[in-house]
């Protein structure tokens, strides 16, 4: 599976191949996401006084 870009659609799909990963491990998905932006934004240029909290997986 290859997802283009982290926006409302792959992000959460990609929490759903991480938890069937670890809940079915017997059958993995393979699966890449690509994205063009070299770091995390919400909504760039729309709420620029806003931030937001990311938790970065490591393993």
């Amino acid at each position: 599976m290859v997802g283009i870009g982290f926006g409302p659609s792959s992000l959460p799909l990609a929490v759903a191949l991480e938890e069937h990963r670890v809940s079915f491990s017997e059958r993995p998905v393979i699966a890449a996401f690509f994205e063009r932006q070299p770091s995390f934004g919400w909504h760039r240029s729309m709420l620029p006084s806003t931030t937001v909290q990311v938790t970065r997986h490591v393993g």
